[in-house]
């Protein structure tokens, strides 16, 4: 039990480092737009969507709106970083 919540803290917490790094990256503010979008057709995604790991896994990969494809890089960036931080790992 304690495993899984070290899981989603981790995978939420990576999410978010992705986020900042992305936006600002891109000269663009962490809490502007408030919500996340497709970078291919910029529709705001939805809060299923947001879920780390399993939003991805359950759009197959692909945004709703246009199919655009999207990285696998976001869900395996998520799951490497939980497994590295994770104490049981140490």
């Amino acid at each position: 039990m304690i495993s899984c919540c070290y899981f989603i803290l981790g995978a939420c917490l990576a999410s978010f480092a992705g986020l900042v790094g992305f936006r600002l990256d891109t000269c663009e503010t962490p809490w502007a737009p408030r919500r996340s979008y497709c970078d291919h057709c910029h529709c705001q995604l939805r809060c299923w969507q947001l879920i780390p790991i399993l939003g991805w896994l359950l759009q197959r990969g692909r945004c709703i709106h246009c199919q655009a494809p999207i990285s696998p890089f976001f869900a395996g960036n998520r799951s490497l970083r939980w497994s590295r931080g994770h104490p049981a790992m140490w």
